[in-house]
């Protein structure tokens, strides 16, 4: 009498294979503790374009810097830096990216931190075109080879509104003021 051969050791092996695959697919791994990345934060209001400021230094993001800043942006040093350093009295868009490209280029990623404080600082009401924000502290630390530069201070910003970002009025950095602590 002669056996059939049955399916039950093709079928073993099969579902081994499938298991074996399945097992190697990354749908089946355990979450890794590391968190989603923060999203940027959107130029929806005065504080979103200068949390987008902060945020562009800590990541060393020159486009989502420039995405921040209004076309006719000016940067106003700190009077003592005139006076004491040469600087000039203003400069506008194109030498602020460029002097911001040279610094994010000029540390290793993760070399530069921004922290801002926003807080007490109010929101624009319905209908406000421009607005200020006053005597923000900053604390901005830049780190090259073995050596850490530290500046803190406060700074004034004016920010202007123009046009959309994703239905909600675009708010964009116009005005910054740097004011040595």
């Amino acid at each position: 009498m002669r056996r059939t051969p049955g399916i039950g050791l093709p079928l073993c092996i099969s579902a081994f294979l499938i298991a074996a695959v399945l097992g190697s697919c990354e749908i089946f791994k355990p979450p890794t503790d590391t968190p989603p990345p923060t999203p940027q934060p959107e130029p929806t209001s005065p504080a979103g374009v200068i949390r987008g400021i902060e945020c562009a230094y800590n990541n060393q993001d020159i486009n989502y810097y420039a995405d921040m800043l209004d076309p006719d942006f000016t940067f106003y040093f700190d009077p003592r830096d005139i006076q004491d350093h040469g600087t000039p009295t203003s400069w506008g868009y194109d030498e602020e990216l460029e002097a911001t490209q040279n610094l994010f280029d000029s540390v290793d990623d993760g070399g530069i931190s921004l922290a801002v404080n926003l807080e007490g600082q109010p929101e624009p009401g319905p209908g406000d075109e421009v607005w200020d924000l006053n005597g923000v502290d900053y604390l901005l630390i830049v780190i090259t080879c073995d050596v850490t530069y530290r500046a803190d201070g406060f700074a004034n910003f004016r920010t202007r509104v123009d046009g959309l970002w994703r239905g909600q009025p675009r708010w964009w950095l116009w005005k910054w003021w740097d004011i040595a602590g």
